[in-house]
């Protein structure tokens, strides 16, 4: 059985046919048919992985690369962050990076911000499609905030369940539409998921908010090279809102938005419905 499965290695990992017809040819007339059988499982193998070689060479080559922030443009992010929001307590890895990597710094409730910030890092790693005015006004890159209550679950084994997670996928999927030339992630981009977020909320859109509707400092972080990164404030919505957002227009919603808190309620009041006397 040793020359059996030497022989086996040997056609397998060079294409010794040599020794497969040698050897095959000295066994008994029983053993031949299972020997036979191995080496035909071995050769499928061998033709898929070969297959599979060559579609990852194929699909790399057409892949675009991996866009980053480079170590300084990044250490710059960074200290910003800290700078304006806190420190980081722990960054939330993008362990799947597809396109560009989205990382989600965590800062802590504090006596001066009582509630968790969010933030992405790695959106503003790629430069949106936008037009000349925008160009001018250097809004090809941002980052998004999420600001969520102090007795919110973020801990690793939390993040399986959506009552807890939603926050996080909003975050990554808002940062991966920038990505899109149909699309500009900018102040008044409203999404429209059409069911709620999680089970125990009737929340089912959101919203992004610029500067002037904020509850953030220091909105816009300069890179080494000088270009600007934005900041923008993820803020969820119910649906009515979300349609009379897409009805009408963004800044309409916004000015019915100025009693919302921008932290995070799953039960806050409709900024749409007459407040209950």
């Amino acid at each position: 059985m040793e020359e059996i499965e030497q022989l086996c290695q040997d056609w397998y990992q060079v294409g010794n046919y040599e020794a497969l017809i040698d050897t095959v040819e000295m066994l008994p007339l029983e053993l031949q048919s299972a020997t036979l059988t191995h080496l035909l499982q071995l050769s499928q193998k061998r033709v898929l992985e070969s297959l599979y070689g060559q579609m990852s060479a194929v699909l790399d080559a057409i892949k675009p690369p991996l866009e980053e922030y480079r170590p300084q443009e990044r250490a710059a992010l960074e200290q910003h962050i800290t700078q304006h929001y806190g420190p980081i307590a722990t960054v939330i890895r993008d362990d799947q990076p597809q396109d560009i990597k989205v990382d989600i710094c965590v800062i802590e409730p504090s006596a001066e911000r009582p509630f968790y910030t969010l933030i992405t890092c790695g959106m503003g790693a790629h430069l949106m499609a936008v037009n000349k005015e925008q160009a001018a006004q250097q809004l090809q890159r941002a980052e998004l905030i999420i600001t969520l209550p102090s007795d919110w679950k973020l801990s690793s084994k939390f993040q399986h369940f959506q009552r807890w997670s939603w926050p996080l996928l909003v975050l990554k999927v808002t940062a991966r539409m920038g990505l899109s030339s149909d699309w500009i992630v900018d102040p008044g981009f409203i999404i429209n998921y059409n069911s709620p977020l999680a089970h125990n909320t009737k929340l089912s859109g959101w919203m992004v908010l610029g500067p002037e509707a904020m509850n953030v400092a220091a909105p816009v972080c300069l890179l080494p090279n000088g270009d600007k990164v934005n900041f923008y404030q993820i803020l969820p919505l119910y649906q009515n809102e979300v349609e009379y957002g897409i009805e009408r227009s963004s800044d309409e919603l916004i000015a019915k938005l100025t009693e919302v808190s921008r932290v995070v309620n799953l039960t806050r009041p409709n900024a749409l419905e007459p407040k209950e006397k």
